[in-house]
């Protein structure tokens, strides 16, 4: 049963007065942003990863895209129930339809972004012992250690930061194109 709020207008179910949840709609833009995102996590861990990681391209995609996902539908559902609260009982427009696919953008892209900076902490660790390692035999000893390990710390920051902007650029065009694939229209509530 569903009543209208008295307060916003919006359409809420009865028993907990809260909004209904635009499920169609995350479960279409849910996967669309996992898969997008998953493959920049993918693609960086083969560029700056540790080599060790790096072997398995697809399967790691799909597999780590699979893992991820209720995290994304999380990170979309919150955003489309923010946008929907904020647009509240009003026809929606083009400005809320932006709106709505930005905050949906920004969302998974904060999901990636932790992902990203895990993976980044790995990476990093297994690289270091690697160094250390080539150090034990006499190839690199301390001040080319030092300065071996500042350079893969550098390395996975950066790593971080293009994937997250590249991953933002992306999810704009993938999530953009299915909304318009959809008419223009995005229902959040």
């Amino acid at each position: 049963m569903t009543t209208p709020s008295s307060t916003r207008g919006v359409r809420t179910d009865g028993r907990s007065g809260r909004t209904r949840a635009p499920w169609a709609t995350v479960l279409l833009l849910g996967p669309v942003a996992t898969f997008g995102s998953e493959f920049w996590v993918v693609a960086i861990r083969g560029a700056v990863g540790a080599i060790q990681r790096a072997q398995g391209p697809f399967g790691d995609w799909l597999r780590e895209s699979a893992l991820t996902l209720p995290v994304y539908l999380t990170a979309v559902l919150a955003a489309l129930t923010w946008a929907g609260r904020r647009q509240g009982a009003r026809q929606q427009r083009v400005r809320d339809v932006a709106l709505a696919l930005g905050v949906v953008a920004l969302a998974t892209t904060a999901v990636t972004a932790v992902v990203l900076a895990v993976n980044a902490v790995v990476d990093y660790r297994l690289q270091a012992t690697l160094l250390v390692t080539m150090s034990s035999h006499g190839t690199c000893t301390g001040g080319c250690l030092a300065a071996g390990q500042r350079s893969a710390a550098l390395l996975q920051a950066r790593a971080v930061g293009l994937g997250t902007l590249a991953t933002l650029v992306s999810n704009l065009a993938l999530l953009g194109t299915v909304v318009l694939l959809r008419g223009g229209r995005l229902p959040v509530r």
